[in-house]
């Protein structure tokens, strides 16, 4: 009876161990609020809110290159003045879509600091 337990154990075990296999791709799905939290013209700063989309293509060396899409709402009644560049005021920023790329160096499993740049396209 101990044979046929230990046999199907390691049978399960060994079966688990070689059906793994690292993904090429991991994504992650995030969640941004962006208010200020200090300032003596509190009133004056727009709130936002986003989600976000990340992707980093899984290579064995510790630099990773990724991308990333994140789009922000941002709630009018702010006191900001914005500029066009032909002089005339804009009034709001409703919304933003920034599109970024780079890498990550991930020195542990569950620890990243990535480098990103790219464009951001203000309402669309």
């Amino acid at each position: 009876m101990q044979k046929i337990i230990v046999s199907l154990l390691l049978s399960f075990i060994l079966t688990q161990g070689f059906a793994q296999q690292e993904k090429s791709l991991s994504t992650y799905l995030s969640f941004q609020v962006t208010p200020a939290l200090h300032d003596q013209t509190l009133g004056n700063n727009p709130l936002g809110m986003g989600l976000g989309l990340q992707t980093f293509f899984n290579v064995s060396s510790k630099f990773k290159p990724t991308a990333e899409i994140t789009g922000d709402i941002y709630f009018p009644h702010d006191d900001v003045f914005r500029m066009n560049g032909d002089g005339t005021a804009k009034l709001e920023v409703p919304s933003m879509v920034n599109l970024l790329a780079g890498a990550a160096f991930a020195p542990a499993k569950n620890i990243y600091v990535s480098f990103v740049a790219g464009p951001s396209f203000i309402n669309g």
